[in-house]
């Protein structure tokens, strides 16, 4: 301690010693060599981090258990009442990107070694072999499967000699639970073909399933008396023995070709799984109505047990792949396998884990594995088996298995296993059980017929990647461009749900709903290079956006304008801001002015040059009277002429006009679409040098800015063909060549059409069909009870609203690529993928999912961009720039709600 001391003091000595601009200039030097070596390591890590690509993960990397890292939960208190939301909407797994332990992790000897290393753990934790319980039959259930994914004669050697030991012992086949192990010597079975031991089980199950009518006192439980109907409301009245006893049933149908096992399996089944399904979550209970109905949870909402849903899943997928083709009652187990599966995504958790309440991840947060090992198990094989599509289900399964595997402690213990129960409690990172072991390894052997690690390379390698942009949000009703690109950021003007605590008694029709708000997002290769990237500002606090529209001024600032439609004193007025871009810091709003008193629709903002030079700001809007009107601003918005009447539609309602444009330059192009009254048509107007003209360039002269035209005959523009459709809607426009291109989408009684139309050098427009359906048969195409098809076949003015509302639903948007005539975006709810065998149906759950559409070879292709299995994917939005970028609605549909939210793509 001395020496340190008289060091210290010799130290400060020789710097005082020095002058002052020395000891100044020594301090700023190590500063100055401690940043560059900082500098020097930051960039090595990143050269190495780049160079280990995940094709090269070959390294023997050990997966430890997560209890190393989070506390163990091991108090006997019950934890706090904590309840979260159902589940994170906001960051779902499928947007949560891959790293090298989840390439690692799905490795094929990668899962192979865990696999072995969990069964090998289990049964040293047994010591001697355990005797024919339903958790050691189920544990031992996963030996066949592992044995013929892995080809390892260990498995079938351990399985035999467990059912060698029992001499495929079964206590009392009427309970479910005791006859799980006879699923185990019937995969045996197919293998070795002991036709000894399946003739004397063959004995037993049919004295105990045929030709039966009551389930006899004790027969089930000791201690009840009682007699029962021999059906499965009785026989299988809890979760579990859904997954106990129905594979047993049909494995015995195959082995034996007795029709009666499957007669029986039919009739216990269906009544069983009656008396456990919950119609508004499309889940089952772990107990049976009305009673599992009427428990709450702390929140309370109803409990759903995470296992209880994993002995279901796992049940159906054991079962299913026993039932003959031919039998008509397969289909129905594979619907609901389907919609189980589906439902069960919602609940899905970041770490790829789900949790022991279900739908409840916030009442014990910690993850739990024997369900999700089931899950996984159930999942995959749907997959594996053409039961559930690969594409929609691949992601969620890759970050499942690579949760379980984080799971696995070095010994091969599977922790996080919540033990023998019958609802949802704490899990602890040292809770290990058999059964969990057992799902584990039938999970991991359908991962390895999966070839998982291909799959994660290919997407992590694609170019479209969706991108988290903005929670509870949504576009404004009518703008057809909300999104602009400044100074290397997107800016998006959209509404957001209002978070509001209501009062007690405060009507729900009163509550406020959304808000304007504007939202910066960056892209490309810098993602974090702006203060103001990932920020939202909200625009009004009380009112919601119906329409919006940005521009860039020529001081690198930002200019919103939007109607609000909605809220306290702000109904029917159009607002502005002025939004500043400082370059290291956060964007500043100014004050928010009313620019006018009345209601505006299809707002189009735009920047063009006069005669002299200067700036000119064009706004163009479809007022109350459903006119086309135009206002100007020479001092970039700070202040409007009054608006410019430039066309009566003579439409009964604003709501059957649409606007369009885009410019180019000083060359302004407009679209209007009317479909109402007189003037039905789609009308085509260019603006230059502030004179309007014809798509022929014949110069209109009752159209000259600013003077304000107050009658416009309809033959003075033409419009785009004759009304022969019963209805159309303008989709979108864009240039190609300086020349506009215009998507619409046109409906009639025999067929429903998108069209690509652009105009040639000699103002004529040329018409090439993008997509057809046959209105006919949309019906056997198309989920019948979502069309009225017989609507589309009638003449009358209902007859066409009802046809455009079909024309709707099919197509929920498209955007064209800017400067290009042979790449577009469209949001559709049929395969419009020729190369599908689902070509013309309706898409997975009914959702809207993105497609590109490319010509190529004298037509069009078509290729499914996304494959998400909650939400649909709507209103596609194409932002011009140095590289275009997608935006998209992601509407996600959850309790018969709908939580919308913005994402984007750099690529597509």
């Amino acid at each position: 301690m001395n020496r340190v001391f008289i060091a210290l003091k010799r130290s400060q000595k020789r710097l005082s010693a020095k002058p002052l601009f020395y000891s100044s200039w020594r301090s700023w030097h190590r500063i100055c060599v401690c940043v560059l070596l900082g500098l020097f390591v930051l960039a090595s890590a990143y050269s190495q981090a780049s160079a280990y690509s995940l094709a090269d993960a070959n390294s023997p990397v050990e997966i430890y258990s997560s209890a190393t890292t989070q506390a163990d939960n091991s108090s006997d208190s019950p934890p706090p009442m904590v309840v979260a939301a159902a589940t994170d909407l906001s960051s779902p797994p499928l947007l949560t990107p891959f790293n090298q332990l989840d390439a690692w992790a799905v490795r094929q000897d990668s899962i192979a070694m865990l696999m072995r290393r969990v069964a090998e753990y289990q049964l040293q934790a047994y010591g001697e072999l355990p005797g024919p319980g339903w958790t050691t039959g189920t544990f031992f259930s996963s030996f066949i499967a592992a044995y013929r994914a892995t080809g390892e004669r260990w498995y079938l050697k351990k399985m035999q000699a467990w059912a060698g030991h029992l001499d495929w012992a079964i206590n009392n086949p009427v309970h479910a639970d005791e006859l799980c192990p006879a699923q185990s010597y019937l995969d045996l079975h197919f293998i070795k073909k002991d036709r000894a031991a399946l003739a004397e089980l063959d004995q037993r199950l049919s004295q105990a399933y045929f030709d039966r009518r009551e389930i006899k006192p004790g027969e089930l439980h000791d201690w009840d008396q009682n007699t029962y109907p021999f059906d499965g409301a009785h026989l299988w009245s809890w979760a579990d023995a859904l997954y106990m006893a129905p594979p047993v049933l049909a494995r015995m149908g195959k082995a034996t070709g007795d029709a009666r096992y499957y007669q029986t399996l039919h009739k216990l089944y269906w009544p069983a799984v009656a008396k456990l399904y919950d119609a508004d979550a499309q889940l089952l209970f772990r107990d049976q109505l009305p009673k599992s109905a009427q428990l709450r949870s702390p929140s309370g909402q109803k409990i759903f047990w995470g296992r209880g849903m994993g002995w279901v899943m796992a049940g159906l997928a054991r079962t299913i792949d026993y039932l003959d083709d031919k039998d008509p009652e397969k289909k129905r187990y594979l619907a609901l396998f389907q919609q189980l599966s589906f439902s069960l995504l919602h609940y899905q958790q970041n770490d790829g884990l789900w949790r022991s309440a279900l739908t409840e991840p916030g009442w014990y947060t910690t993850k739990e594995t024997s369900a999700s090992a089931f899950f996984t198990y159930a999942l995959a094989k749907g997959v594996n088996e053409g039961w559930l599509p690969r594409q929609y289900f691949l992601p969620s399964l890759l970050k499942a298995w690579s949760g379980l595997a984080a799971s696995i402690e070095p010994s091969g213990k599977l922790g996080y296993s919540q033990i023998v129960a019958g609802s949802p409690h704490e899990v602890r990172a040292r809770d290990s059980v058999d059964y969990a072991a057992g799902a584990l390894i039938l999970a991991g052997a359908q991962m390895l017929k999966l070839n998982a690690h291909k799959s994660l390379l290919d997407l992590s390698s694609a170019p479209f990647q969706p991108r988290f942009v903005a929670a509870n949000a949504q576009w404004p009703a009518s703008s057809s461009q909300p999104v602009i690109k400044q100074q290397a950021v997107f800016f998006a003007l959209h509404n957001t749900l209002k978070k509001h605590e209501p009062a007690q008694h405060e009507p729900e029709s009163e509550l406020p709903q959304t808000q304007a708000a504007i939202s910066a997002f960056t892209g490309g290769q810098w993602p974090n290079v702006s203060a103001y990237a990932r920020k939202q500002k909200i625009l009004n606090q009380a009112a919601a956006m119906d329409s919006a529209a940005l521009l860039s001024t020529e001081d690198q600032q930002l200019l919103a304008l939007y109607n609000v439609s909605s809220g306290s004193g702000a109904s029917g007025q159009l607002l502005q801001r002025k939004i500043k871009l400082p370059t290291w810091s956060p964007m500043v709003l100014q004050a928010e002015q009313v620019s006018a008193r009345e209601s505006r629709r299809w707002l189009q903002l735009h920047s063009l040059k006069t005669h002299a030079g200067e700036p000119l700001t064009l706004q163009f809007f479809i007022d109350e009277q459903a006119s086309l009107r135009s206002s100007q601003s020479t001092d970039a918005g700070a202040s409007w002429s009054k608006g410019a009447a430039l066309i009566h539609t003579g439409a009964s309602s604003a709501e059957n006009v649409q606007l369009n444009s885009v410019s180019q330059g000083d060359i302004l192009h407009l679209l209007l679409s009317v479909y109402d009254g007189p003037n039905t048509g789609i009308y085509y107007l260019r603006l230059a040098d502030a004179q309007f003209a014809s798509a022929d360039g014949t110069p209109l002269a009752n159209l000259k800015l600013p003077a304000v035209i107050n009658e416009l005959a309809p033959a003075a523009v033409p419009y785009l063909g004759q009304n022969s459709v019963s209805s159309f809607k303008l989709e979108d426009m864009e240039l190609y060549n300086g020349r506009p291109l215009i998507a619409l989408a046109l409906s009639s009684a025999s067929s429903h059409q998108w069209q690509l139309l652009s105009l040639n050098e000699t103002g004529a427009w040329q018409t090439e069909k993008l997509l057809e359906f046959d209105a006919k048969r949309l019906a056997e195409k198309i989920n019948a009870k979502n069309l009225d098809v017989k609507a589309l076949d009638q003449n009358s003015s209902d007859g066409k609203k009802a046809a455009a509302e079909q024309t709707a639903m099919l197509i929920n948007g498209l955007s064209l690529v800017p400067d290009s005539n042979s790449t577009l975006l469209v949001s559709s709810r049929v395969q419009l993928d020729s190369r599908s065998p689902t070509y013309g149906q309706a898409l997975a759950q009914d959702l809207y999912q993105l497609f590109k559409g490319q010509f190529k070879q004298g037509r069009w292709h078509w290729q499914q961009l996304s494959f998400d299995p909650l939400a649909h994917q709507v209103k596609p939005h194409i932002v011009r720039g140095d590289q275009h970028a997608l935006f998209w609605q992601c509407n996600r549909v959850h309790n018969k709600k709908i939580i919308p939210s913005l994402r984007m793509s750099d690529q597509f």
